[in-house]
């Protein structure tokens, strides 16, 4: 089973066609400060094969964090979702939970990766209850939930759920970047039908930006033909069970991709990630569904 394994990216060799590079250390300095913010940009939106788009969706939240305390290897941050980008007046949006506004505590090392979500129990209490809710319904059987209990009864695993876009967007913070070399590497990508991961091969190049200081680092994986396959069935699966529903029709298939890119903008000179995109795209008979998340570096406070 394709299940989560892993929660970072794995690097597995590097191949330099180049004569000469420049190493960058990819240190966060804004790990550290009172307090920071950035600027969420989300999209959604749907294509067709003539790439004219058939809806599309934005929304804009700013990402408030504010530190709580530290020591000499960890520093923990309060995260919460607003309106605008006024500290001192912020006007808290509801969390993934409808009708709550939980925060988010987060353990970031020193070198600014996420290393832990304090308050994990909260939400897999949460996630629980939910699912109770669900057997009560007839739309979970006893042994799906305690598969799912059981599974949820591990922090890694929870994190995931609740902020893996946060993790992902720190999780860079403390490598060492080679300009030029690529960088060979496995993803783990959510599938759409199932929820299972698909662990999917890419890459990830970094070079600089002609004019600027500033980095950019680029990622890119993407459904081999054995994992369209599946994706395929998975797809043809989703489509028999909504036909069964309601006597719709189904959806002659012809072909279902799954993508993932990234990009992140890193400043040298002053030690942060200034802009990081991260957007998926599931591709069903030429029809491309996108989810793009674009994190602004908004403001800092000492």
């Amino acid at each position: 089973m394709r299940f989560i394994a892993c929660l970072l990216f794995l690097l597995l060799s590097i191949f330099p066609s180049w004569a000469q590079t420049d190493s960058v250390q990819l240190q966060n300095s804004i790990v550290g400060k009172s307090h920071f913010v950035y600027r969420l940009i989300r999209q959604e939106y749907i294509t067709n094969e003539n790439d004219f788009f058939l809806d599309a969706k934005i929304d804009t939240v700013y990402l408030h964090f504010h530190k709580l305390n530290s020591n000499d290897t960890q520093v923990v941050y309060r995260l919460q979702y607003a309106q605008n980008d006024n500290p001192s007046s912020l006007k808290i949006v509801d969390s993934w939970i409808p009708g709550d506004t939980a925060e988010l505590i987060l353990a970031f090392s020193r070198a600014g990766s996420v290393e832990k979500l304090v308050n994990w129990k909260r939400f897999r209490d949460a996630l629980a209850s939910s699912f109770s809710r669900q057997v009560q319904a007839g739309l979970m059987s006893g042994e799906e939930f305690e598969e799912k209990r059981l599974t949820l009864n591990q922090e890694p695993i929870v994190r995931r759920l609740v902020a893996e876009d946060i993790q992902y967007a720190f999780h860079l913070s403390g490598d060492t970047l080679l300009l030029g070399a690529e960088y060979l590497r496995v993803k783990p990508v959510r599938s759409p039908f199932t929820g299972e991961d698909y662990y999917l091969r890419g890459n990830l190049v970094g070079e600089a930006i002609v004019g600027t200081r500033s980095v950019l680092i680029k990622a890119s994986n993407r459904a081999e033909s054995e994992e369209k396959q599946w994706l395929m069935q998975e797809c043809r699966d989703y489509l028999s069970s909504k036909g069964g529903q309601d006597g719709a029709p189904l959806t002659e298939l012809k072909g279902v991709g799954l993508n993932s890119e990234q990009e992140f903008y890193y400043a040298p000179s002053d030690s942060l990630f200034y802009r990081i995109q991260l957007s998926d795209v599931l591709v069903i008979n030429n029809q491309s569904r996108g989810n793009i998340r674009q994190w602004d570096l908004w403001d800092v406070y000492e």
